[in-house]
Parts: structure tokens; sequence; C-alpha cells
């Protein structure tokens, strides 16, 4: 893969919490592009088995949903670990990845922190 010129192109890019980031504000060049992120999802436990989650509640259910120009090109499967799709861009387009989550366990101090490049191929 190629390193991109441009804001946020070929750097990695790091978020913590849930919301919309943007991946690219601007496509330099038009092209099909490589998006790969990973999440780390909360761990925290208040009890002594691996199965006990913060609070007595269940497993985090993040879900990255990756967009171009705000349309869906990739919808993750909630409580997976990472991300990745290829897409192909217009210069000048916008790429963002929102993630959301319906589950308690992934706000407060249970941060969810992702890592994210985004590289044209």
């Amino acid at each position: 893969m190629a390193a991109i010129v441009g804001q946020n192109a070929g750097q990695s890019l790091m978020f913590e919490g849930l919301g919309t980031f943007t991946l690219l504000a601007s496509a330099p060049v038009a092209g099909l592009y490589q998006v790969q992120g990973n999440i780390s999802l909360p761990l925290l436990r208040d009890g002594p088995g691996p199965s006990q989650y913060a609070g007595g509640a269940g497993p985090s259910s993040v879900q990255a949903t990756v967009k171009n120009n705000g349309s869906n090109v990739m919808v993750g499967i909630a409580g997976a670990t990472g991300f990745s799709t290829q897409v192909t861009l217009a210069a000048g387009d916008a790429l963002t990845v929102v993630l959301s989550s319906a589950a308690t366990e992934d706000v407060g101090t249970n941060v969810i922190k992702t890592t994210a490049t985004v590289s044209l191929i």
C-alpha cells in the first residue's frame, strides 16, 4: 500500500469513546483506499471470573460504521475488536467512522479506544 498525502492520510489516528470521527477530511486523489481499525473494548470487572463484566452487565456491543460523505460503506459486527474495508473515493471525498453502542459497559470509566489508518492502495 502506498502512503497518501493529505490531512490524516496514511497516519495512525487515535480516538477515545463513542461518536463520529474523521478518518480523512478530504481525499487528496481519487482511488481505492484501505481503511483499518483496532478497537479496545472495556475489560473492567467486578468479579473474579473472566465472564464478570463491570456492573455485572454483559460484554461490549460497540459497532463501527465507515461512511463516505455520510453514506454507509461498511457496518461492522457489534462487539468486534476491529474493522477493515476498501472503498473507492473521489478527490475531495470525506471518510468518517461512527462508533456506537447501546451497552452501558461502553461509556464512562470503560472508555473505548480506537486506532485507525487509511491508505491508498
